[in-house]
């Protein structure tokens, strides 16, 4: 409920008591007011309503301050409407810090996370007419002009914008590389590097993953994998992505940080499902245990996303893993980049790479179960 979100330039923080002051010193500019619909704010005391109807119930309103200095820039909300499952976005901010694109990456935001965080599946946007920069950036994220109404005050009209979150019936898979395309073909038109941490399984998964994701991301690598049997596997699968990643030369910066190698926090995850064969109950849990760390890190330390390489093998459940990634996203206030690496021949690239640079291709998925797994095999074929 009190969890704080990011965007690449900005903070998102639930509204309270203490914005009340920049609330009013936002609302009485009567130009601010003019687009928001409402009379210039008079005193404090309708700040606070104004901050009051904002965070009642089930709506969710931010304060939005700049990464940069935690400057005050504005307030965004997500507000229910009367129809079931509809919110619509309140979003005023500073006239200095109209057209820098804040709107598009706010309105982004709130169709990529904001729509977990309510019990809704459709977003509006009530937009006056004259206000054309606004409407682009509902355009632009996809948002459809649904109708304008006029009204005696408003001679251009209330232009009413929607945009529907895609269905995703129970066990109907969904085209996560379709996503990532999307999000990717935004950040190029808008020019933007936004950082990445992302989490690598091994050296091998990683390069595809790397090699395609450096065009859009500073990247910092997170080889954090305490469930690798035995440490001196670990220690040869860490000091190959090391010397993997100093060989590259990719197009933004990729970092390295190794996280660490608690071992103990794996057999403790794996209780009870020490007997289920790869691919289950055993290997979601350790998904979780390694996106989750990611997920606080990332979170602490400020990164616009976090996501794994994990999706890019065919062995890899990609549905289970982006699921986990959004429940995390939502936990932690930092976005998921969801994906399936696998997507576009990735994977079959992963292994031309590793032929390239000679990496080392482990035979089997690191923990002591699946080495098990496949002695088993070894010995029925032998």
């Amino acid at each position: 409920e009190n969890s704080m979100f990011t965007t690449s330039r900005l903070f998102l923080i639930p509204l309270t008591q203490e914005d009340v002051e920049d609330v009013f010193g936002l609302g009485r500019d009567e130009d601010v007011a003019r687009y928001m619909r409402f009379e210039p704010l008079k005193d404090l005391e309708e700040a606070q309503k104004l901050v009051d109807s904002y965070t009642q119930g089930k709506n969710r309103g931010f304060a939005v301050r700049l990464r940069s200095d935690q400057s005050f820039l504005g307030v965004f909300a997500l507000k229910e409407e009367q129809e079931p499952q509809k919110y619509s976005l309140s979003l005023f901010l500073k006239q200095e810090s109209w057209g820098h694109g804040y709107a598009a990456e706010l309105i982004g935001w709130a169709k990529h996370q904001g729509i977990q965080l309510i019990p809704g599946d459709t977003l509006t946007g009530y937009v006056v007419g004259e206000n054309i920069p606004s409407q682009k950036a509902l355009e632009k994220n996809g948002f459809r002009l649904k109708d304008t109404r006029t009204f005696d005050d408003l001679p251009q009209g209330l232009c009413i914008y929607e945009w529907k979150a895609p269905l995703k019936p129970s066990g109907v898979k969904v085209n996560y590389q379709r996503e990532l395309d999307q999000l990717l073909l935004g950040l190029s038109k808008e020019g933007r590097i936004p950082t990445l941490f992302l989490h690598s399984c091994c050296a091998p998964c990683s390069s595809y993953v790397l090699e395609y994701l450096s065009n859009y991301f500073e990247i910092t690598v997170f080889y954090y994998n305490p469930n690798i049997y035995p440490e001196e596997e670990y220690r040869t699968r860490v000091e190959e992505q090391r010397q993997f990643i100093q060989r590259l030369t990719p197009a933004h910066p990729v970092h390295l940080l190794e996280g660490e190698y608690d071992t103990d926090s794996f057999y403790e995850i794996a209780k009870g499902h020490e007997q289920e064969p790869e691919g289950g109950e055993r290997c979601f849990a350790c998904y979780r245990l390694r996106l989750e760390e990611a997920a606080k890190y990332a979170k602490e330390k400020g990164f616009d996303y976090f996501t794994t390489t994990l999706t890019i093998s065919p062995y890899k459940n990609a549905q289970k893993l982006n699921e986990i990634g959004r429940e995390l996203s939502a936990q932690y206030g930092v976005s998921y980049l969801y994906s399936d690496f696998k997507k576009k021949n990735g994977y079959r690239r992963s292994i031309e790479l590793s032929e390239e640079y000679g990496l080392y291709r482990q035979d089997y998925c690191g923990c002591v179960y699946s080495k098990m797994e496949r002695d088993r095999i070894r010995q029925e074929k032998e």
